[in-house]
């Protein structure tokens, strides 16, 4: 992607004076050509073109891997993703309304190159129709982006956190946006007005049981940034992340559970290397 960005700025590598030079707008107008560019599938790149590289300077590996050898302990690590993280850029793609069992294979692959995708489409279907969750082409690629890009690189980083004895939390964040009928589910970001306090009635819902949580999840957080612990009042006991997998469910209940949605992570197991290596 470096060498799209300076194509689409008309500057060779070598022009570090020149590259210095640009002014902010210039810089943010090539970022959006480059994103533009970047849905491009021949390209495989996906949406975040823009993002830190391993140079073996500033970033000397990968996270995950530097976390696997340490680079952490001492450090109490309190993470988690929501539910449907991709359905905030589900509303973005306009070809996702109209997707068929072909074309949701056809994303798969182009998500886990090499690697046939069926097993892991079909092993989607299975679990959410156990659950009665909705089983379209859309709703599964959709669950599937959200574990891809979210949920299965935090697993990743628990484990490899917890493996060296280190206390780890882990959440789950399932509150509905009442937003257009509920169709964001609890999308990416929605759970930032529960930490901060900044409810309202559109995006967040503001309601008692919207107060409520909110109350519990700052109750939790305070109680991390103090002293490393999420164990509260409000909230109850939060064991520590392990063999077991606990996590909290934060939503209309809190209730601590082990290994929710495990069959949707064991699905992704083969690919642990080939797709979620790079976390």
């Amino acid at each position: 992607m470096g060498a799209i960005f300076l194509d689409i700025l008309d500057i060779k590598p070598t022009e570090v004076k020149k590259l210095r030079s640009l002014t902010e707008q210039q810089i943010l107008n090539a970022q959006v050509e480059v994103m533009a560019r970047a849905q491009d599938p021949k390209l495989a790149i996906g949406g975040l073109p823009l993002r830190p590289v391993v140079e073996g300077n500033v970033i000397p590996k990968l996270p995950i891997q530097a976390i696997a050898s340490g680079s952490a302990d001492n450090v109490p690590v309190l993470l988690g993703t929501n539910l449907d993280e991709w359905k905030l850029f589900a509303v973005l793609d306009r070809n996702l309304p109209n997707l068929d069992e072909a074309g949701l294979l056809r994303r798969c692959q182009h998500l886990i190159p090499g690697e046939d995708g069926t097993g892991l489409v079909e092993a989607y279907r299975q679990a959410r129709s156990q659950r009665n969750l909705p089983v379209t082409p859309a709703e599964l690629f959709i669950a599937i982006q959200s574990d891809r890009v979210f949920r299965m690189p935090a697993i990743k980083l628990a484990e490899a956190h917890y493996r060296r004895q280190q206390p780890t939390y882990m959440y789950l964040f399932n509150w509905v946006s009442p937003l257009m009928n509920g169709i964001l589910g609890a999308c990416h970001a929605l759970d930032l007005g529960f930490v901060f306090g900044t409810l309202d009635d559109n995006f967040t819902g503001s309601g008692e049981e919207a107060r409520a949580l909110s109350r519990k999840i700052q109750d939790a957080w305070a109680g991390f940034a103090h002293h490393g612990g999420t164990s509260c009042e409000s909230i109850g006991e939060w064991k520590l992340y392990g063999e077991r997998r606990e996590t909290m469910i934060l939503g209309k209940q809190c209730i601590l559970v082990e290994a929710p949605y495990d069959e949707e992570r064991r699905a992704w197991e083969p690919f642990a290397d080939s797709v979620l290596g790079s976390f």
